[in-house]
């Protein structure tokens, strides 16, 4: 099977964030997965006199990866806007097919996670003989960080993608019925963990710049926007003052500005996310309540839960799953009552494995044969081997 995955980042971009969130985790678990013989890497790039340029030499590991960007070209002379951009998806979509037939081994799918591609998606699968699947994560048309035209040409594309995707694959099962999407080609596939590498990381070497910040801690990683309320971080500095709160990741966009108790050391690279999290007592999550957040399923609940420690989040988070190691809050009031609760209660060696296993199922390669499953089996109407 040959996977041509479609992005509008470069795959430079993806090592060196160490293939962070749903869209870096299943292209470096396909990369991985010995069912799938060939990825070629298109960056979609919109940019045509940028000077940016992909990494033309990819490291070990990385052997079954042929890189092709696909650069929007210049508009042509005294056209119009809506036919120089179709002009331009024929010209990008003939040079990433001459790509495939050069060294792609049948099937071919072309995996893509931006609704409004999906004309060109389509068009490119069919010009090489393939197949077109979506990964729809979130509901960006209903997301109020984004402008007005840039919701509606989401919603736009998500139509299309329930009529022209050959296979769907959402991350959480509200978009079946929000985005109409037909049941028959549409399966739910919610996010993973790399539970080997976060159950791991339980007693492992302490970070030095979180060593001297002594516990019990209450731990947030992740990036604090405008979908993510920081207040409730502050809620605990505040009013639980017998626990150091620490952020691990950007906050820059935190919304109200966090709290002086609150330790903030930064982006970490992935590969040491683990390490800082198994430090935590209790890690949370603090997601707004808003029309975009029913369609989250995030990573983090099951990477805390990895690394053997209790849960606090918002009612936003974790549509993938329920457990009896989350506690979730409706105000700042219950989710200051949850951490309480969570740090009275006595920690063992027996509970944190005990949480490490409750989602272990749930790792990422798991769920890359539930995805390559689901792509494989011919639905009713199509011939095997299509």
């Amino acid at each position: 099977m040959t996977i041509v995955f479609v992005d509008h980042r470069p795959f430079s971009h993806f090592l060196k964030n160490g293939f962070r969130q749903r869209v870096g985790r299943v292209l470096y678990h396909f990369i991985q997965e010995e069912r799938i013989e060939r990825i070629i890497y298109v960056w979609w790039n919109e940019e045509p006199f940028s000077s940016g340029s992909d990494v033309q030499q990819l490291s070990a590991g990385f052997e079954k990866v042929t890189l092709c960007e696909a650069r929007r070209a210049r508009v042509p002379f005294g056209r119009t806007l809506h036919l120089a951009a179709a002009w331009m998806d024929r010209f990008r979509i003939a040079m990433v097919s001459a790509r495939i037939t050069e060294v792609a081994r049948d099937p071919v799918w072309v995996w893509a996670t931006d609704s409004r591609l999906c004309v060109a998606m389509r068009a490119l699968a069919d010009r090489n003989g393939g197949r077109l699947a979506y990964d729809l994560i979130d509901n960006f048309a209903v997301r109020e960080d984004l402008r007005a035209g840039q919701r509606q040409a989401y919603a736009d594309g998500y139509q299309r993608v329930a009529t022209l995707a050959h296979r769907i694959i959402t991350n959480n099962s509200r978009s079946i019925e929000s985005l109409a999407l037909p049941a028959e080609k549409t399966r739910t596939i919610h996010s993973g963990v790399d539970w080997t590498r976060f159950h791991d990381a339980i007693g492992g070497p302490v970070p030095s710049d979180i060593a001297p910040i002594h516990g019990p801690r209450v731990g947030f990683l992740g990036i604090l926007s405008g979908m993510t309320d920081s207040g409730l971080l502050n809620a605990v500095a505040t009013e639980v003052p017998e626990c150091e709160v620490v952020c691990i990741g950007s906050a820059a966009g935190a919304s109200p500005p966090l709290h002086p108790r609150i330790h903030c050391l930064g982006m970490k690279p992935y590969d040491q996310a683990a390490s800082y999290m198994a430090t935590f007592d209790v890690g949370v999550s603090v997601y707004r309540s808003s029309k975009a957040s029913q369609f989250i399923d995030s990573q983090k609940a099951y990477e805390y839960l990895a690394v053997g420690i209790p849960v606090v989040t918002t009612h936003a988070e974790t549509q993938g799953f329920t457990s009896r190691f989350i506690q979730m809050a409706g105000n700042a009031t219950d989710f200051v009552a949850c951490v309480r609760k969570m740090l009275r209660e006595l920690d063992t060696d027996a509970l944190r494995e005990a949480r490490s296993q409750s989602v272990k199922a749930y790792n990422w390669r798991n769920r890359i044969h539930e995805i390559l499953d689901f792509l494989e089996r011919p639905l009713a109407g199509e011939r095997a081997g299509r």
